[in-house]
């Protein structure tokens, strides 16, 4: 009897020495205490230590942690740049994203286990940054009243990378600079910047190839002998029209710079110069024909 009772003792003695598992513990990076109670870090009394972890801003970093009683829950990540005052919890257990200091909210539960949650490390020169980790759950209503929440902290150092890509500058292929890419495909000539034009694809300032009338010429460029050059009508006005391009380059016709005076579909490039004198005009049609009947000669 009295050896019963001695093991009793002893292992009793060893139950109440080893310390209770939370419900949580962060694991990666280390945690600061196992406590978990009590916002914002788990002990009303807990301040930053020495177990500290030094991340690289601008960086990806996996969030790793366990639940070992499993609630019904989500968890939320947050990072104050300065102590562990920014942080607050959630007014309702249906509440996510309403605080600054939030990183990633609204993480699944996974019916206790391992978990893992990538996180995009802020770019900033920080030397007592906290990481916090908080469970919301679901099963101890009514919510709010102390008894939903279980907190963990982490130590963390933040080193700025200056290499690292601006979030500001915006994602996308235009550089966060609101232009459109400089050699990107394109469908039509509105795909493009003003004074460029859609050439097989790709858009290019003017437009070289074949044309018929002075819109499928870019900026300052007017159609003569069917090809785009430099230049101006004699009364300082480019005729242009409504007309498809017909090297099919171009779909949406008009004037690229958007001063398209009208005109008929059936417009050519010599009724395009219509404005000038008709001596002129007859040569720039004659000019015209000529050159239409040395192609199809050519072809044939």
């Amino acid at each position: 009897m009295k050896n019963v009772l001695r093991f009793c003792a002893v292992l009793s003695a060893l139950l109440f020495a080893v310390p209770a598992f939370a419900h949580i513990q962060i694991d990666e990076p280390a945690q600061r205490i196992s406590d978990q109670k009590t916002g914002p870090c788990g002990s009303g009394s807990s301040t930053r230590g020495n177990n500290i972890t030094t991340l690289t801003g601008g960086s990806t970093y996996t969030v790793r942690w366990r639940e070992t009683v499993n609630h019904p829950s989500h968890y939320r990540i947050s990072i104050d740049m300065d102590g562990q005052d920014d942080f607050a919890d959630p007014a309702t257990m249906n509440e996510y994203y309403t605080n600054a200091a939030v990183l990633v909210d609204e993480i699944a539960d996974s019916n206790g286990g391992m978990y893992e949650q990538e996180i995009t490390v802020p770019n900033v020169d920080c030397n007592n940054c906290t990481l916090q980790l908080i469970q919301v759950m679901y099963d101890k209503p009514p919510y709010g009243d102390g008894n939903d929440m279980y907190y963990q902290c982490a130590d963390i150092i933040i080193e700025a990378d200056p290499n690292a890509p601006d979030p500001d500058m915006g994602g996308g292929d235009d550089m966060g600079m609101g232009n459109p890419d400089m050699g990107a495909g394109c469908t039509v000539d509105t795909d493009c910047m003003t004074g460029e034009t859609c050439n097989n694809g790709m858009c290019e300032a003017g437009n070289t190839s074949d044309c018929a009338l002075d819109s499928h010429c870019g900026a300052g460029q007017i159609c003569e002998f069917g090809a785009c050059v430099v230049g101006t009508r004699p009364d300082g006005n480019n005729t242009t029209g409504n007309n498809s391009n017909t090297n099919g380059n171009n779909t949406n016709g008009g004037d690229p710079n958007g001063q398209d005076s009208g005109g008929d579909d059936d417009e050519s490039c010599a009724s395009a110069g219509s404005s000038a004198p008709a001596p002129i005009g007859l040569l720039l049609i004659a000019l015209v024909a000529l050159r239409v009947r040395r192609r199809r000669e050519t072809r044939g």
